[in-house]
């Protein structure tokens, strides 16, 4: 979902992204830079750019909703299994490199990759959320959180990796319990937000459980 509220999704099957018309349902579908690339995920930025992680080409791409056109940037390394793709407060942009086992943070300004590798092998990270200041994934090879806190994640003493320890959070599979601590931290104390608060931590995904 954009600034202005334009809806977009992402279909890894369908080799496209799309934008719905939310008045009729119906979905307009844009290509992707070039056949076969498999978008999995997409996200706005502030500006209303659509990300989207191309899984079987590897690397990000930005697609302009005003000039229709496309921009690739490719992983560091990594040539295909680009997972998921987060957009934070800042414009950083974050995507899930499989083959990597790593996270990376793409500055759009110097279009530059940082790499954040896994400590264990297998990680996964099939979806990232956040907040202001924060970015999270889930690395569902692992069963925990991979995530920092602050302005730089580098500034961290050492990465944040938990297992929550609430019993309503143990049994909850790490993706589920993503979606339910960050909507959890953002929920106020009125139980009638909590539904509210859910949905909008998802704000940005492509959808399903994948």
């Amino acid at each position: 979902v954009t600034p202005k509220g334009e809806i977009w999704y992402a279909s890894l099957a369908g080799d496209h992204i799309a934008h719905v018309d939310p008045e009729t349902g119906a979905a307009t579908v844009v290509e992707p830079p070039r056949k076969g690339v498999g978008p999995r995920r997409v996200w706005s930025d502030s500006k209303g750019m659509i990300w989207a992680s191309f899984w079987n080409a590897g690397g990000i791409g930005r697609y302009d909703p005003e000039k229709k056109t496309w921009t690739h940037f490719p992983m560091p390394q990594s040539k295909s299994s680009t997972y998921a793709v987060y957009v934070d407060d800042k414009d950083r942009v974050w995507a899930t490199d499989w083959a990597a086992n790593s996270i990376q943070r793409f500055d759009p300004v110097s279009e530059r990759y940082e790499t954040f590798p896994s400590d264990k092998r297998g990680a996964n990270v099939r979806q990232m959320l956040g907040r202001p200041g924060e970015a999270w994934g889930g690395e569902s090879g692992n069963d925990r959180l991979e995530g920092g806190v602050g302005a730089d994640w580098r500034r961290q003493s050492s990465r944040a990796r938990f297992r929550p320890s609430p019993p309503i959070l143990a049994t909850v599979p790490a993706m589920r319990r993503l979606a339910l601590i960050l909507s959890l931290a953002a929920c106020t104390t009125d139980p009638a937000t909590t539904d509210t608060m859910t949905t909008s931590a998802g704000t940005g995904e492509t959808g399903g459980a994948d």
